[in-house]
């Protein structure tokens, strides 16, 4: 099972569709619990390990894309 992490604390908050096909596709869900926008250091901890991110607006500097 491949884990994704949801940078973006407004994914799916109309409707749980979205996470419902991620869950159907046999991914391991993640999600920013924080309520605001992350920290570099932020995304480096929550995403460590993920096979990908659904991103919202934060830093995604290099150090972020090469980890």
């Amino acid at each position: 099972m491949h884990k994704v992490f949801i940078a973006t604390t407004s994914f799916a908050q109309l409707s749980d569709e979205p996470l419902n096909i991620l869950k159907k596709n046999n991914l391991k869900i993640y999600q920013n619990n924080l309520g605001r926008k992350l920290s570099e250091n932020d995304i480096l901890e929550y995403a460590n390990g993920a096979k990908g991110i659904i991103a919202g607006t934060e830093p995604y500097t290099e150090r972020v894309l090469i980890n």
